[in-house]
């Protein structure tokens, strides 16, 4: 993986994100987009799991993306209902949730969300925001013992990573919608065009239909 290359949090944040955003930029699969977004989060905060989440529109939802490390899998539920604690305090928020956060820096929907996350044995909870809603998160796991200025350095990079991944995340998400969205027009106006050849053939068939059956019904008599 490309991450493994890169340099630690607490060395050389820059160039963490400077890499980051020339590793995205080529990525057209979804799938990739979000292994790569992901494997860089938990190596960015030393975590040793980490699941990316994305909107599931049609069922309401966030479902569970891509994983990495040994226990995501297992750790990370597959899908989180739209009000759940978790994607509820982010979409509220929009900021990054940690389990050191302080209780005075939660707000009324905090105190929930800070034990889902803990309930699944996460560290952070970091919002994917695209036009003003909630596409995604990434539930980061617990991270490895690190300094205090390490740890002082994570989140504000954390923050810049995950914005990065957002802008790649939307722009990627809006494409497939409108090639979605194109072929469903075109198969639209496919079914129309169907409708019209069909009304217009049953038409033709129905008036020599109709002479044929006067012509039987005379028959007899003549």
């Amino acid at each position: 993986s490309q991450t493994k290359n890169l340099p630690t949090a607490s060395s050389e944040p820059l160039k963490i994100v400077t890499q980051f955003a020339a590793d995205l930029a080529p990525l057209t699969d979804l799938n990739a987009l979000g292994d790569h977004i992901i494997q860089t989060l938990c190596h960015a905060t030393a975590a040793a799991q980490g699941a990316l989440f994305l909107l599931d529109r049609e069922h309401a939802c966030y479902r569970r993306a891509n994983v990495t490390g040994p226990d995501a899998a297992t750790l990370s539920p597959a899908t989180l209902a739209a009000n759940h604690p978790l994607p509820r305090h982010l979409l509220a928020t929009n900021r990054i949730l940690a389990e050191t956060d302080a209780p005075d820096d939660l707000q009324k929907t905090g105190p929930d969300a800070h034990a889902a996350l803990e309930s699944i044995h996460g560290a952070y909870a970091v919002p994917h925001f695209g036009k003003g809603r909630l596409i995604g998160f990434s539930l980061l796991g617990a991270t490895a013992a690190s300094s205090p200025e390490a740890q002082t350095q994570t989140q504000p990079l954390l923050a810049a990573l995950a914005q990065i991944a957002t802008n790649a995340l939307d722009t990627l998400i809006q494409s497939q919608d409108l090639h979605r969205s194109l072929a469903l027009n075109k198969r639209t106006d496919r079914m129309k065009s169907l409708e019209t050849i069909a009304g217009g053939f049953a038409h033709e068939i129905r008036n020599p239909l109709t002479s044929i059956k006067t012509f039987i019904q005379l028959a007899p008599e003549r």
